[in-house]
């Protein structure tokens, strides 16, 4: 059994070499864990942010595939010279 002979009550010699390994170890640990933890959080973002700017995005697209489209088919009648029930003129008073 080892003797102790310290204020903290650790044992002395090789016991207490291992308990100050193992301190350190832990803290290293913990050093890596709280690393990880920070690099998941901005990859998690970064994808995040990825998704929504593709999103967005395709969003853009669609609308200006349907503004095209409407804008076509107006000009479309226009050319057509067909008379139409719509007033294509601005109304605004």
């Amino acid at each position: 059994m080892e003797k102790i002979n310290n204020k903290k009550g650790l044992p002395a010699g090789p016991l207490r070499r291992s308990f100050s390994e193992a301190s350190r170890q832990g803290q290293m640990l913990l050093v890596v864990v709280l690393t990880m933890i920070v690099a998941l959080t901005v990859g998690l973002s970064v994808v995040s942010r990825t998704i929504t700017n593709l999103r967005i995005s395709r969003q853009s697209e669609e609308s200006q595939r349907a503004f095209q489209a409407a804008e076509a088919g107006i000009e479309k009648t226009i050319e057509s010279g067909s008379p139409s029930s719509i007033d294509l003129t601005n109304n605004a008073k």
